[in-house]
């Protein structure tokens, strides 16, 4: 994803990304989103998702540490993988939900698309296939 894009998403968000600053060996954020710039509004309603989970969970346990946090995101064998860090049940299927998701939509537009290839796996509309080719 365009560092802009990332950008705007870490900025509007900061108790999901807290961590975006951390060294890699604490966290694996610091590396950003490692998938095209089609998946920008599926991440972005993921984000406002969790960041609402994120609160509500800060509100309900004040004194507690370690509040659930991004981990990593990235696209793997063609969808969305986003990895946390003390997630609880209800975040767990918010994140299982926009994975699915991300197998219909093309990663590099955002359009409507199928997980395509035989080594490398993408998902990807019509249009992007024929740019890829």
């Amino acid at each position: 994803m365009k560092k802009e894009l990332e950008k705007e998403i870490f900025g509007k968000y900061p108790n999901l990304y807290v961590d975006k600053d951390v060294s890699m060996q604490y966290s694996l954020v610091c590396f950003g989103f490692d998938f095209g710039d089609g998946w920008y509004n599926l991440v972005d309603e993921l984000s406002s998702e969790l960041e609402k989970l994120i609160i509500k969970f800060k509100e309900e346990f004040p004194g507690e540490e370690g509040f659930p946090k991004a981990f990593q995101m990235k696209e793997k064998f063609g969808s969305l993988s986003f990895y946390m860090m003390g997630s609880t049940g209800e975040m767990h299927n918010v994140i299982h939900e926009y994975e699915k998701k991300s197998c219909t939509t093309c990663e590099y537009c955002g359009g409507k698309g199928e997980i395509v290839g035989e080594r490398w796996l993408k998902c990807l509309c019509e249009k992007c296939q024929e740019k890829k080719s």
